[in-house]
């Protein structure tokens, strides 16, 4: 089985890619969110590599049929950035 950049943690990742949560600020722009880990990691690297909006973000709600709830978190950036292992490319 080959290994992919994807099947590591970002302990045991010789270089892990890491998300970080932007929030929206309104007329001021985004920023990082507070609960966002910053760089340098020990080994003098910048961290995070990519940032995308993770605070508010609407999601359907378990177990509810039709209804939604607002979370916030590196978790919810995640799906947004373009790297997510299972997203289709964008069309070329």
């Amino acid at each position: 089985m080959t290994e992919h950049a994807f099947s590591c943690s970002v302990r045991n990742c010789a270089a892990p890619i890491t998300v970080a949560a932007m929030a929206d600020v309104n007329e001021n722009g985004f920023s990082l969110a507070s609960f966002s880990s910053r760089g340098p990691t020990r080994d003098n690297r910048m961290k995070p590599d990519i940032a995308a909006p993770g605070v508010n973000i609407s999601a359907p709600k378990a177990n509810s049929g039709n209804q939604y709830v607002a979370y916030s978190g590196t978790s919810m950036a995640t799906p947004s950035d373009g790297l997510t292992p299972g997203r289709p490319s964008p069309p070329e």
